[in-house]
């Protein structure tokens, strides 16, 4: 494995994490707010 793309990595995974958080937020206020 590549050192030097560990970080970049690291960083994608948190990014990918955080934006299916919040996506997943935004789904459960979108159905909370229609019922």
């Amino acid at each position: 494995f590549i050192p030097i793309l560990r970080p970049f990595l690291k960083g994608y995974l948190k990014i990918c994490k955080e934006v299916k958080e919040r996506r997943l937020q935004l789904f459960k206020d979108h159905f909370v707010e229609e019922r």
